[in-house]
């Protein structure tokens, strides 16, 4: 009986190897099959938990460690290290997270080692090698740069074509705590009782889910359409709500609301204010880059209380109004594209209202004549009789800025100078001839020079 024993155990030995083998090889398969590519089998992975971490704190995940969880399903974990200062880690296999069991001590210079095995349904296995980090605590949350984000987007635009972007920074000086996920934070489930979220909440046959589908979010801020926006309801506004997270401990985050809105014809830009003074004001702008509008409408407004509006031709890109507002800051304008279906507003552009400066009313009067120049605006000319003539010529001058003092002067002429000249020279009866040729010479000399300077030599007229 030993030997018939003996032989059976010869016999069964290879077919038990063969089955062992098979068995191996069937476990490297399933779990080769539960990586996604071989770049996620290389990625470093690591957590990272700050020092001094109370008991029941989570853990960070690096993103490559966090892409991976996220894809495990119904699995049993079992976390493996050698480190005996290590007792104060666990994981929690149904909230596929790590967690503290006690107070994090302080840091040590080189990370410590661990492995995550999991064992998952189908005869899945992998052992996850990954770096225990204790770092500085994480203090400063990303910030979306506006306190909301509204855009305009033509509706036939095609696939993978931005239709707008956020802005959002994290000021942390240590790079993994300011290194930041972009995600649309998904609306609940909408009950009979539930109020609508937005334009995301069923509405004509389509779910959340549905809308939230025709966008793509990414890290950059970057949204893009994912899916054609030919089913969407012109001119209706679809509010996305987006989660912007760090990779530091604690995990910090912020969110905004961003409102898309499908059009026919976009919105007008570059809105710009050519001149904007007590009188009047000017504004230009360039066409929408899809769409013809039916009209333009301009609109002034100051502390969100429309002031004046004014409908343009749709063939006009410049407009001027003739409002007479007081002068200050804090004034907007907006230029919106009118269509049939709807609307499609500019950025408002701030800009203020100024007190144009005036050169003040000069005078000079003499025994033989005057010249009185009328308050004039910067940057423009007075034109009056000449005093000494009665052919109806004139003289101009200018009012110019005067940089150097801040204020507004009359262009340097030495009108009142030789007018005094002249006044005491022609008291002698016998040179008045002489003095009314003399006083023609000099304006018709004076005025034909360029505009003189506060430093260029000026004509100097002396009588004969």
């Amino acid at each position: 009986m030993l030997k018939l024993f003996d032989l059976l155990n010869l016999l069964l030995l290879p077919l038990l190897l063969l089955n062992l083998t098979f068995s191996k090889l069937n476990h490297n398969v399933s779990a080769e099959s539960f990586y996604n590519s071989k770049d996620d089998e290389n990625d470093y992975k690591a957590i990272r938990i700050y020092e001094g971490a109370a008991p029941g704190t989570k853990a960070t995940l690096n993103e490559a460690f966090d892409k991976v969880l996220r894809q495990t399903k119904n699995c049993f974990a079992q976390l493996e290290t050698t480190d005996p200062n290590l007792d104060w880690l666990e994981f929690d296999s149904a909230l596929l997270m790590f967690m503290t069991t006690s107070e994090v001590p302080f840091s040590s210079n080189e990370p410590h080692q661990a492995i995550l095995h999991l064992m998952c349904a189908s005869n899945k296995m992998r052992s996850i090698h990954f770096s225990i980090q204790i770092t500085k605590r994480n203090r400063h949350p990303p910030k979306f740069l506006s306190d909301t984000y509204h855009f305009y987007a033509p509706a036939s635009l095609k696939l993978n074509t931005e239709v707008g972007r956020v802005h959002v920074v994290d000021h942390d000086p240590i790079i993994y705590n300011s290194r930041i996920h972009i995600t649309v934070v998904k609306a609940p489930p909408v009950g009979p009782a539930s109020a609508l979220r937005g334009g995301l909440s069923s509405r004509g046959g389509q779910s959340s889910d549905e809308i939230d589908a025709h966008w793509n979010v990414f890290n950059n801020g970057s949204i893009m359409v994912a899916q054609m926006m030919t089913d969407l309801q012109l001119y209706r506004p679809y509010t996305l709500k987006l989660l912007a997270v760090d990779f530091g401990s604690p995990q910090l985050f912020s969110t905004v609301n961003v409102t898309i809105v499908p059009v026919s014809v976009s919105q007008p830009h570059n809105l710009r204010v050519n001149v904007a003074n007590l009188e009047y004001q000017i504004f230009e702008w360039d066409s929408p880059t899809f769409g013809i509008p039916e009209k333009y409408r301009l609109s002034i407004s100051k502390a969100s209380k429309v002031l004046y509006t004014q409908d343009v031709d749709a063939g006009e890109n410049i407009v001027m109004s003739k409002m007479h507002f007081p002068a200050g800051p804090e004034y907007s304008a907006t230029i919106t594209a009118v269509d049939v279906e709807g609307e499609a507003p500019s950025e408002p552009h701030v800009f203020m209202l100024i007190n144009t400066e005036t050169c003040a009313t000069e005078k000079a009067i003499e025994s033989y004549g005057g010249v009185a120049w009328p308050m004039t605006p910067v940057n423009q000319s007075s034109t009056i009789l000449c005093p000494y003539n009665s052919n109806g010529e004139v003289i101009r001058r200018k009012c110019v800025w005067d940089e150097r003092l801040d204020v507004a002067r009359w262009e340097m002429c030495p009108t009142m100078i030789h007018l005094g000249v002249l006044a005491n020279f022609a008291q002698r009866n016998e040179q008045t001839v002489s003095v009314s040729r003399q006083f023609n010479a000099f304006w018709t000399l004076c005025f034909s020079f360029p505009p003189s300077t506060p430093t260029s030599p000026l004509p100097i007229l002396i009588p004969r």
